[in-house]
């Protein structure tokens, strides 16, 4: 995944890891880049090149896109390129600074919470924009049973 530092945001750090993993690796390996710069969830990556690069997918991971036009750009770019988006989907609006999904574990470990709401507007989202870009695209991480029920699952 792309959530390292620094992020697998361009195509000089694929070159490094293919080169690392060709001449290091016993397992083949296979590049997740971030799909956003620094994965701040504000400018996209150049998708391009690093689909030239070696990339695989297009995760989020770690933060989500801040614009809903963001995100529609990033699964257009994705579908221009045949490439999978992989969304974490949460929004951190709502989820905040919580550690764990809210409800009665939560509660009684003391520990804060967030609602699942956080997770399940963030996949209907990505369901009406893939539906209008034509571009693959999952959810992760997936902790709330509802959005099995968002996702007309």
């Amino acid at each position: 995944m792309p959530n390292t530092v620094p992020p697998i945001d361009n195509s000089g750090t694929v070159a490094l890891i293919h080169e690392l993993a060709s001449n290091h690796g016993l397992v083949n390996v296979y590049v997740a880049g971030a799909i956003s710069k620094n994965i701040a969830g504000e400018e996209l990556a150049p998708i391009g090149s690093l689909k030239g690069a070696g990339w695989w997918q297009l995760p989020t991971m770690g933060t989500a896109f801040r614009t809903m036009i963001l995100m529609r750009r990033a699964l257009e770019y994705a579908k221009m390129f045949d490439l999978p988006v992989m969304d974490h989907c949460q929004d951190y609006s709502l989820v905040t600074d919580g550690v764990m999904h809210e409800g009665y574990w939560s509660t009684a470990l003391g520990l804060r919470g967030w609602p699942a709401a956080g997770e399940e507007m963030i996949v209907a989202r990505n369901i009406l924009l893939a539906g209008l870009t034509g571009a693959r695209c999952t959810a992760a991480p997936e902790h709330s049973r509802k959005r099995e029920v968002v996702a007309g699952g």
